[in-house]
């Protein structure tokens, strides 16, 4: 994976496995819901503020697709990590993911124009 840095490696002792495998057949184990409903939350953000409980929902869906790229960490693992464990795990899930959407444009694109999910 790229973009890791030093400080991450050393936490990573602390996670499972760091990341799926990123391809392209890497979309049929998406949770296009939670990616669609990131993607229409990017968009409103933008377009103004958002209410407490969008944010919320919008957080929750984030936190979905970052942690579909950590092997091993399911939200419910997730809230249990110590918080050095969480960041990294969140990070880890970040960067994965966006070197997901570089290396897939055309099943981000699909994805951002599915329906959304209410987590």
């Amino acid at each position: 994976m790229k973009h890791v840095p030093a400080a991450l490696l050393f936490l990573s002792a602390t996670l499972p496995a760091p990341s799926r495998a990123i391809h392209a057949d890497a979309e049929a184990d998406i949770p296009a819901g939670a990616f669609t409903t990131h993607y229409r939350c990017q968009a409103a953000a933008r377009d103004g503020f958002l209410s407490r409980d969008r944010a919320a929902l919008c957080s929750a869906a984030f936190l979905r697709v970052k942690l579909h790229f950590v092997a091993d960490v399911a939200p419910e693992l997730f809230s249990t990590l110590p918080p050095k464990a969480r960041a990294a795990a969140s990070r880890t899930g970040y960067l994965a993911f966006k070197d997901w959407e570089a290396d897939n444009p055309e099943a981000a694109h699909r994805l951002s124009q599915g329906p959304a999910t209410a987590l």
